[in-house]
Order: C-alpha cells, then structure tokens, then sequence
C-alpha cells in the first residue's frame, strides 16, 4: 500500500500554516491543500517554491470564513453579516432549494483563478466539509475542474484499515456510483482515503499496516495552537493529529511507501 498524507486547511490560520511546515520538513506530509478565502493564504506561494515535490491542491470552500464575491454577487451563499452560512445551514438550505447552483459556480470559480494566478493551476483538487459530496455540487465541482484543466480529484471511498463496516460499505456503494461520473469525465483519482472504524485508531501507528496493492490518502488536520474561531468541531483533535504525526509517525516513515497526487 502506497500513502498519501494529506494536511487539509492550508491558509485557515498561523498555527495550521505553522504545523504543516514542519511536518513537510520531517518528510511526512506528502500533500497539502488551500484555503484560498482565509488569512493566510498567500504563505502558499512560498510553499510551492520550497517544496516542488509536495503536491499543493486547491480546498473549494463555501461554508468557512467570507467569500471571495461581494455578498450582492452570491447573496444565497451568504448570511446577513456576508459570511458563509456553516456546514448544517448550507447543507439543510441546500436541501431546500434556497441555494443557487449559479452563485456556487460563481464563486468556486473565483477561488480557482485565484489559486491559479497565485501558483499556477492546482495539483488536485477536494473541498472543505467534503462538499462535493452533497447532491449536484459534485458534478459542479467536476465541471469547472474539467473546464480548467484541473484533472486529479481526491477520492472519498473510504479504505478501513481493518473490517469495513456495514456503514461504511453502503456509502461506498454510493461513492461509486458518483465517482463513475467523474470517470466518464477523464477525471484521475487514488483508490481512496484511508478510515478507521474508531476515530483513535487514527493516532495508533499499527492501524496504518496494510498489506494490500492500493494507493491510499490519509486526511489529516494539524495546527499547533488553537489560534482560528474557524476551527469547529476540530479543536483538540487538530493538536493530537500534529503530535502524533512527529511524534510517532515520522519515526516510522521510512517503512512506508510515501507517495504524492504528483506520482
């Protein structure tokens, strides 16, 4: 099994920028993606000169932070103060025909030719919240990633790293059937990302042992500090990720096959 390590959230705040720095100077991270809608973003540009090899993927987002349009330009994206409504809101309103499929594409594509005239055309692409999964912005996203040229995709059928659970393999079957759309349309994507069936299993380095022929992405989302009010329900889980991945991770690299979206 080949890994792709993954820190999501690039350009969210200090700390996350902070953390994914050093742990791409360890040589764990593979492949990180950005935020290009939050402070911090603009330290991508000189991550893409230091580190040529690391895959630098675009992070769609809709519901963290303020969006590139003016609040008049996607008022249905927005609330009353012009910020993205939150993951439920967005979901439940889209759910109710409250969402405009235009303003979507309006400002996915504001942030890719942000991205673009920044670093140059992405190396893959994914979104916050794994919004692509939400009915329609999947073939959303895979239209304006297709228009643009931008032709690798993160994979979400889920990989356990022991019995898949029943759960687990009717949402496959799902993702599957989506996937076979981004297929028709040359989109490239990894055999999938890497679960656990216990969200502590994530920090335990046995987990990861799998002998099987796939090459997997493992999502990880690392900050040193809590120093974001956009972090939601990944507080402390952020700081445990970055402990573990210098801590014990990067003292077993070497025994796994390392691998980026640039392989």
């Amino acid at each position: 099994m080949k890994y792709i390590i993954t820190a999501d959230d690039f350009g969210l705040s200090k700390s996350t920028n902070d953390a994914i720095y050093d742990v791409i100077e360890k040589g764990v991270i593979t492949s990180t993606n950005v935020m290009v809608n939050m402070p911090y973003f603009e330290e991508a540009v000189k991550l893409r000169k230091e580190f040529s090899k690391v895959s630098i993927g675009l992070h769609w987002n809709l519901t963290t932070g303020f969006p590139l349009s003016d609040q008049s330009e996607v008022p249905t994206l927005v609330d009353d103060n012009g910020e993205f409504w939150g993951f439920e809101v967005f979901k439940k309103k889209l759910k109710q025909n409250k969402i405009s499929y235009k303003d979507i594409e309006k400002e996915l594509s504001k942030q890719l030719k942000k991205y673009t005239k920044a670093l140059g055309k992405p190396d893959y692409w994914n979104t916050h919240n794994h919004i692509q999964m939400l009915p329609k912005l999947f073939r959303i996203c895979v239209k304006i990633a297709k228009q643009n040229q931008v032709m690798i995709m993160r994979n979400n059928y889920k990989i356990y790293s022991n019995k898949t659970p029943f759960v687990g393999l009717c949402k496959n079957i799902i993702i599957r059937g989506m996937y076979s759309y981004a297929k028709v349309n040359k989109m490239h994507y990894i055999d999938g990302m890497l679960c656990f069936s216990d969200p502590d299993q994530k920090l335990e380095i046995d987990t990861y042992k799998n002998k099987k022929k796939q090459t997997v992405e493992v999502i990880l989302h690392i900050a040193k500090e809590l120093d974001s009010p956009y972090f939601g329900s990944l507080q402390k889980q952020r700081m445990d990720e970055y402990n573990f991945i210098t801590s014990k991770f990067v003292n077993y690299k070497d025994k796994f096959k390392l691998a980026s979206f640039k392989d």
